[in-house]
Protein backbone atom coordinates (compact mmCIF):
# COMPACT_ATOMS: atom_id res chain seq x y z
CA UNK A 1 0.00 0.00 0.00
CA UNK A 2 1.36 3.54 -1.05
CA UNK A 3 1.68 6.42 1.49
CA UNK A 4 -1.32 8.49 -0.37
CA UNK A 5 -3.60 4.98 0.09
CA UNK A 6 -2.62 4.72 3.66
CA UNK A 7 -3.80 8.79 4.12
CA UNK A 8 -6.64 7.88 2.16
CA UNK A 9 -7.90 5.03 4.50
CA UNK A 10 -7.10 6.96 7.39
CA UNK A 11 -8.69 9.46 6.39
CA UNK A 12 -12.18 7.81 5.36
CA UNK A 13 -11.43 5.96 8.91
CA UNK A 14 -11.55 9.52 10.39
CA UNK A 15 -14.54 10.61 8.65
CA UNK A 16 -16.59 7.82 9.72
CA UNK A 17 -15.47 8.61 13.32
CA UNK A 18 -16.75 12.11 12.77
CA UNK A 19 -19.84 11.12 11.17
CA UNK A 20 -20.67 9.17 14.38
CA UNK A 21 -20.00 11.88 16.76
CA UNK A 22 -22.00 14.19 14.82
CA UNK A 23 -24.92 11.50 15.22
CA UNK A 24 -23.96 11.06 19.00
CA UNK A 25 -24.21 14.81 19.67
CA UNK A 26 -27.68 14.86 17.90
CA UNK A 27 -29.02 12.61 20.29
CA UNK A 28 -27.50 13.85 23.72
CA UNK A 29 -28.48 16.83 22.28
CA UNK A 30 -32.04 15.51 22.15
CA UNK A 31 -31.60 14.31 25.51
CA UNK A 32 -30.50 17.60 26.96
CA UNK A 33 -33.20 19.61 25.43
CA UNK A 34 -35.50 16.38 27.17
CA UNK A 35 -33.88 17.12 30.50
CA UNK A 36 -34.18 20.99 30.32
CA UNK A 37 -37.62 20.68 29.76
CA UNK A 38 -38.09 18.28 32.95
CA UNK A 39 -36.08 20.79 35.39
CA UNK A 40 -35.98 24.17 33.29
CA UNK A 41 -33.78 26.53 34.31
CA UNK A 42 -36.14 29.11 35.99
CA UNK A 43 -39.23 28.33 38.60
CA UNK A 44 -41.86 29.20 35.85
CA UNK A 45 -44.80 28.95 38.15
CA UNK A 46 -46.82 30.33 35.27
CA UNK A 47 -46.23 27.08 33.54
CA UNK A 48 -47.32 25.11 36.46
CA UNK A 49 -50.20 26.80 36.97
CA UNK A 50 -51.67 26.47 33.52
CA UNK A 51 -50.38 22.91 33.58
CA UNK A 52 -52.77 22.04 36.56
CA UNK A 53 -55.50 23.85 34.97
CA UNK A 54 -55.59 22.33 32.10
CA UNK A 55 -54.64 18.90 33.02
CA UNK A 56 -57.70 19.18 35.79
CA UNK A 57 -60.52 20.43 33.26
CA UNK A 58 -59.01 17.75 30.34
CA UNK A 59 -59.71 15.12 33.59
CA UNK A 60 -62.72 16.78 34.32
CA UNK A 61 -61.88 18.39 38.02
CA UNK A 62 -62.06 22.03 38.61
CA UNK A 63 -59.21 23.76 39.56
CA UNK A 64 -60.20 25.97 42.79
CA UNK A 65 -56.65 26.97 44.42
CA UNK A 66 -52.27 27.01 44.33
CA UNK A 67 -50.11 28.18 46.58
CA UNK A 68 -46.55 28.07 46.20
CA UNK A 69 -44.52 27.26 49.64
CA UNK A 70 -40.55 28.17 50.43
CA UNK A 71 -38.26 26.84 47.56
CA UNK A 72 -35.43 24.34 49.11
CA UNK A 73 -31.89 24.39 46.96
CA UNK A 74 -31.06 21.21 46.95
CA UNK A 75 -27.30 19.72 45.01
CA UNK A 76 -27.75 22.06 42.28
CA UNK A 77 -31.57 22.53 41.87
CA UNK A 78 -34.23 24.10 43.50
CA UNK A 79 -37.19 22.52 45.01
CA UNK A 80 -40.88 24.41 44.34
CA UNK A 81 -43.16 23.01 46.61
CA UNK A 82 -46.84 23.28 46.24
CA UNK A 83 -50.79 22.70 47.52
CA UNK A 84 -53.58 22.91 45.06
CA UNK A 85 -56.97 22.32 45.50
CA UNK A 86 -59.62 20.30 42.94
CA UNK A 87 -62.62 19.34 42.97
CA UNK A 88 -64.56 16.49 40.95
CA UNK A 89 -65.42 12.81 40.76
CA UNK A 90 -62.88 10.36 41.84
CA UNK A 91 -62.57 8.75 38.57
CA UNK A 92 -61.58 12.06 37.51
CA UNK A 93 -59.22 12.90 40.05
CA UNK A 94 -57.51 9.24 39.40
CA UNK A 95 -57.61 10.47 35.37
CA UNK A 96 -55.75 13.90 36.38
CA UNK A 97 -52.98 11.98 38.49
CA UNK A 98 -52.16 9.86 35.73
CA UNK A 99 -52.07 12.65 33.18
CA UNK A 100 -49.44 14.21 35.53
CA UNK A 101 -46.98 11.58 35.02
CA UNK A 102 -46.82 12.17 31.60
CA UNK A 103 -46.25 15.28 30.97
CA UNK A 104 -43.10 16.90 30.17
CA UNK A 105 -42.17 18.53 33.75
CA UNK A 106 -41.62 16.64 36.79
CA UNK A 107 -44.45 17.54 39.08
CA UNK A 108 -44.04 15.49 42.33
CA UNK A 109 -47.63 14.71 44.00
CA UNK A 110 -46.43 13.96 48.19
CA UNK A 111 -49.83 13.60 49.17
CA UNK A 112 -52.85 13.82 48.21
CA UNK A 113 -56.18 14.53 51.00
CA UNK A 114 -59.85 13.27 49.18
CA UNK A 115 -62.70 14.54 51.62
CA UNK A 116 -66.60 13.87 49.93
CA UNK A 117 -68.83 17.04 50.01
CA UNK A 118 -71.69 16.37 51.48
CA UNK A 119 -74.08 14.16 50.18
CA UNK A 120 -73.00 14.69 46.70
CA UNK A 121 -70.82 12.08 44.80
CA UNK A 122 -68.02 15.22 44.41
CA UNK A 123 -64.82 15.04 45.67
CA UNK A 124 -63.00 18.02 47.24
CA UNK A 125 -59.22 16.94 46.82
CA UNK A 126 -56.19 18.74 48.28
CA UNK A 127 -52.42 17.96 46.94
CA UNK A 128 -49.42 18.54 48.33
CA UNK A 129 -46.69 18.22 45.33
CA UNK A 130 -43.45 19.49 43.96
CA UNK A 131 -41.39 20.09 40.88
CA UNK A 132 -38.04 21.08 39.93
CA UNK A 133 -36.29 24.15 38.40
CA UNK A 134 -32.30 24.44 37.83
CA UNK A 135 -29.58 26.91 40.09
Amino acid sequence: MTNEQTALANTRMQLSQLLNIKEQGARLQQRLDRYIQMVPKSPQEEQIIHRLQTEAAKSGLEFAHISFESRQSTDGYMEMPFTAEFKGSFNSLVQFLARLQEGPRIIQVKQCDVSVSGDSTAVNTQIWGRTFYAE
